[in-house]
């Protein structure tokens, strides 16, 4: 059974019939069969896949010749995280979250160099190359806003044989 969208209705399999079904699938590959039609449309099992697939081992994102230079970027996404892969003026390479702290938006596209910070179009906030805010026009005009306190957010990266 399906929805109005066209995605399988996880209400209309029994958790015994999607084992039977799944379990179908992992015997050996001459006589397996592929998985239930709910593992392809459904958003619980997407959600379900990405965590076991993707949260729990390192993740290659590219290539550090890819960003030789100071300021050198490019951008991927990874399950529904947009992300920045930078190198610093220091020469280091950093993964820092791509979305805005103040609105949302997206603070760099595709690949480049950026100089040496990343601008926000939306009220042009810049970050630096470490993720550090640098700049927030007017927000001197708020007490309590701290600059220091804000920067988009490192993820844990390593260079293994030139792979990040």
């Amino acid at each position: 059974m399906t929805s109005s969208e066209g995605r399988a209705n996880p209400a209309a399999f029994t958790s015994d019939r999607f084992e039977r079904e799944f379990r179908a699938s992992t015997v050996e590959v001459g006589h397996a069969v592929a998985l239930p039609p709910y593992c392809y449309t459904s958003d619980e099992f997407f959600e379900f896949e990405k965590e076991a697939v993707f949260s729990h081992d390192w993740l290659c994102l590219g290539r550090q010749e890819e960003i030789p230079d100071a300021g050198d970027y490019f951008t991927i996404q990874v399950n529904d995280d947009p992300l920045i892969v930078v190198r610093g003026r220091d020469g280091l390479i950093r993964v820092l979250s791509n979305v805005c702290r103040h609105r949302g938006a997206l603070v760099a596209r595709e690949s480049g160099n950026c100089g040496t910070s990343f601008r926000c179009h939306y009220h042009w906030w810049t970050y630096g190359l470490d993720g550090r805010l640098i700049g927030a026009p007017e927000m001197s005009k708020t007490p309590e806003f701290d600059m220091s306190e804000v920067a988009l957010p490192n993820l844990k990266v390593e260079i293994w044989r030139g792979f990040i």
